[in-house]
């Protein structure tokens, strides 16, 4: 997979700058009665599970490598993670249709920068170059933060959708009116046209069942600077191109 070194290059440089307030003592230590070591190995699992629906007993099992951690101690801990906003929830969307294909309904965490996960894991430069499924994790989770933001500007919310047909799909943005878009997220070129299959093959389900068409399908890949539009309906377009 082709990776774009710039991408890698800024989220580096800024884990730089996050990795002294990913280990400060009010994140560490947040909430009542909170062991600082529990904490940051509780952000290090969270870290390596970004952008994933990992549940609680899979942080908890990676966090006991280090000691006896039981799964209610850890949901306790996310919860005050997710308090100071450190980490964030990515619900999943439901279309409201009747449909056969059984919907997954659990959330995907992210670090609310993904310098953070970045700085947890003590990964620079060329250690995310080395490792693209999790450099591609934490450029997920970076295109989760900018499309939340440009969302919010015209009243919409990001979630993500997976059923049990092993169809995912990684941001649907849905607007209060029901107008709703679909997005997959790739680092590597290689992969775009994977990528739109799986996009046309939501939109036929939701057609088929009777739901609205989406106003646009995309593939969000790394830094380019020019958007085009595929035979297939599905536009490729850099994150810098991205906005409101």
């Amino acid at each position: 997979m082709e990776m774009c070194p710039h991408s890698i290059d800024g989220l580096a440089k800024r884990s730089v700058r996050c990795a002294a307030a990913a280990h400060r003592e009010d994140i560490s230590a947040a909430g009542a009665g909170r062991k600082p070591e529990t904490m940051r190995r509780v952000i290090r699992s969270l870290a390596r599970n970004a952008s994933t629906d990992a549940k609680a007993s899979v942080v908890a099992a990676d966090v006991a490598r280090g000691g006896d951690v039981s799964e209610q101690t850890v949901r306790s801990y996310i919860e005050s993670l997710k308090e100071i906003y450190f980490i964030e929830e990515q619900d999943a969307w439901d279309p409201g249709l009747r449909s056969r294909t059984r919907l997954r309904s659990s959330p995907k965490r992210h670090l609310t920068d993904p310098s953070l996960a970045a700085a947890a894991m003590g990964a620079g430069r060329d250690a995310l170059l080395d490792d693209p499924n999790t450099a591609g994790s934490l450029f997920e989770s970076m295109c989760y933060r900018d499309m939340c933001v440009y969302a919010s500007a015209i009243d919409g919310t990001v979630f993500h959708y997976r059923d049990s047909s092993g169809l995912e799909i990684d941001e649907i943005v849905e607007l209060r009116d029901g107008r709703w878009g679909a997005a997959e997220v790739k680092m590597g070129v290689d992969d775009f046209d994977k990528a739109a299959k799986s996009l046309n093959r939501l939109r036929d389900k939701i057609e088929g069942a009777g739901g609205r068409p989406p106003s646009f399908l995309m593939v969000v890949g790394a830094a380019g600077g020019v958007a085009r539009a595929r035979p297939d309906g599905v536009s490729e377009v850099p994150l810098d191109c991205l906005g409101p």
